[in-house]
């Protein structure tokens, strides 16, 4: 089966060129209203304001205290941080599989 082409267009969300918007200033503070950012390789364009609701997800599922179970779609920020989480998680140890390693080695 194969994979569908990801078109990617030259237009940010409201049909405004993307080189236009990277020069739009946020009347509030006169800063660029577009910020570049990067997750796991992936550039994406936001506002503060997404980046924000972005980092407020990645705070969330770390938190040990909070039970829920989570299903992340798109291909924007939070399934960008979503999939870079869980492969860390892949990358780190388990604790029990880290005194297993441990005992091996004591072993021999």
């Amino acid at each position: 089966m194969t994979k569908p082409k990801l078109i990617v267009p030259k237009h940010i969300w409201d049909g405004t060129a993307v080189e236009k918007q990277k020069k739009e200033l946020d009347k509030d503070v006169g800063k660029p209203k577009y910020i570049e950012v990067g997750i796991g390789g992936k550039k994406f364009w936001t506002t503060g304001e997404l980046l924000a609701q972005a980092q407020d997800f990645e705070r969330l599922v770390a938190r040990s205290d909070v039970d829920m179970r989570l299903q992340v779609f798109g291909q924007g920020m939070v399934p960008a941080l979503w999939e870079n989480m869980q492969a860390q998680r892949e990358i780190s140890p388990t604790f029990a599989s880290y005194v297993a390693k441990c005992e091996k080695g004591n072993d021999g």
